[in-house]
């Protein structure tokens, strides 16, 4: 009886660290699409339990699933991978395994040229994603890394974050899509740093919806619309960006949207540099906001503007350095702003 129990014993310990044998391991292939191999045939291949790693080359007219865990796509960095949908496909490249990678790959068209449905640990790196019918990466509900990427040419925009998802995007580039540079919305989540958000035909990003944003270091500039849009109850963390050309706003808090900006440069937009609207409220320190068509700064329907350490600087605004539009809205600790050179002249605000 007890050898019995011995031998059943050992036989489960065996299987056990044969699958976690499997689960560790690492199965590599190589796909040349010149040679008519195709990544969606390897993505099957090989032990399902452990980490796949296709090397690719040459250009792969298909669409890609990846449903499969902990895959890695790797363009090969010298002969260079194109992933190139064909005309109608719903996707480029889907996700909806967790822990999968894409690297130094071209991926064009499809609506959606990558799309991250409910995928987590996602990371897309050194990758130019272009000319997506939609939107050029799409994330509904999972979390995605974006690295070193240029999104351009989506017929919509060039990221959208949906239902809760959340991207962490860095060195990156974003620019000339025919809608937004990035749109979040329905609590979702964007982390930016060090990014160009430039020429795309409406704003550069939107946040809606009780929606999150942290922005550093990135230059949101001559978009179409407005630089940045906070709206619907959503918030922004605003740090030592640079704001300038836009053919809107640069900064616009509305609809009970909170935003908080340090050491923001807002220069040159064709509306005005930094507007709180319905119920909004914006703590600035630290901010240059200078030369923009319209005002430097505009409080409207009960928003208030919080100023703190160190000084805002608002000059040389086409009319007021600030602008209050009615008695509702408020300017606290007016000592940590200095306006100068404003056409219209330097503050117009009731009460103040």
């Amino acid at each position: 009886m007890n050898r019995l129990f011995f031998v059943a014993a050992l036989a489960g310990l065996t299987m056990l660290l044969a699958s976690g044998a499997a689960s560790s391991r690492e199965i590599t292939y190589s796909v040349d699409c010149s040679k008519r191999q195709t990544i969606s045939g390897a993505i099957d291949r090989g032990d399902a339990r452990a980490q796949l790693v296709l090397r690719i080359k040459g250009t792969c007219n298909e669409s890609v699933l990846i449903e499969r865990y902990n895959v890695e796509l790797l363009g090969d960095p010298e002969a260079g991978a194109t992933i190139e949908a064909p005309e109608g496909s719903p996707y480029a490249v889907a996700v909806e395994g967790h822990g999968v990678t894409l690297e130094n790959l071209t991926i064009i068209g499809g609506n959606h040229g990558v799309r991250n449905s409910g995928a987590f640990r996602m990371t897309i790196r050194n990758c130019l994603i272009q000319d997506a019918v939609v939107d050029g990466i799409r994330v509904f509900v999972g979390d995605v890394r974006v690295q070193e990427t240029k999104i351009q040419g989506a017929g919509e925009n060039g990221l959208r974050i949906m239902r809760g998802g959340s991207v962490a995007m860095s060195n990156s580039q974003i620019l000339d899509n025919a809608r937004d540079g990035i749109y979040a919305e329905q609590n979702a989540a964007i982390t930016a740093n060090n990014n160009t958000i430039s020429g795309n035909r409406s704003n550069g990003v939107t946040l809606h919806s009780a929606s999150q944003g942290d922005f550093g270091g990135n230059e949101i500039t001559r978009n179409q619309g407005t630089g940045l849009l906070v709206q619907a109850g959503s918030t922004a963390d605003i740090d030592d960006n640079t704001i300038f050309e836009n053919q809107g706003d640069g900064i616009i808090g509305y609809l009970g949207a909170t935003l908080v900006l340090h050491g923001n440069d807002v220069t040159g937009n064709w509306g005005s540099g930094l507007v709180g609207n319905a119920h909004s409220t914006i703590q600035v320190g630290g901010a240059h906001i200078s030369s923009n068509l319209g005002d430097g700064i505009v409080m409207v329907l009960g928003s208030k503007l919080i100023l703190e350490d160190p000084v805002t600087e608002v000059f040389l605004n086409g009319n007021y350095g600030v602008w209050c539009g009615d008695d509702e809205s408020s300017v606290n600790e007016p000592v940590l702003l200095n306006t100068w050179g404003n056409t219209a002249g330097e503050i117009y605000c009731t009460g103040f």
